[in-house]
């Protein structure tokens, strides 16, 4: 919120910008124990959706990245909560650069189009 509030005036005034936001495909879905975490990643996804329907005219684009689980260590202090939702341990995980990638062709894809939701996720085949 803070990063967009600070560059999107800019954005306005030339006329054209990209602002990628990153939430989570659990802000599609819920998580046992995960509620809070859950709000919050849908909080990114509806404010993202709604600031590309403001900007849209102004020639600024919005694409918002849900990755699944990614390789953070952020479930690696939780050893006390039962292994079911965020925390179950995936076959594989998605690595950081899988997600700064994505990023990167979302923001080099189209002078003219734009990629607004991208699901990121592993394989599943």
């Amino acid at each position: 919120f803070h990063t967009v509030r600070a560059v999107l005036p800019t954005m306005l005034a030339q006329g054209s910008g990209h602002i990628v936001t990153v939430s989570s495909v659990y802000g599609r879905k819920g998580s046992p124990g995960f509620a809070a975490y859950c709000a919050s990643k849908y909080a990114v996804i509806g404010f993202s959706e709604s600031l590309a329907l403001e900007v849209k005219p102004h020639g600024v684009k919005i694409t918002v990245v849900e990755p699944g689980t990614v390789d953070t260590g952020f479930r690696d202090g939780m050893t006390n909560r039962p292994k079911v939702g965020l925390l179950a341990q995936p076959e594989k995980m998605l690595t950081p650069d899988d997600v700064a990638s994505t990023i990167v062709w979302a923001l080099s894809y189209s002078p003219t189009a734009v990629p607004d939701e991208i699901r990121l996720d592993t394989a599943r085949w």
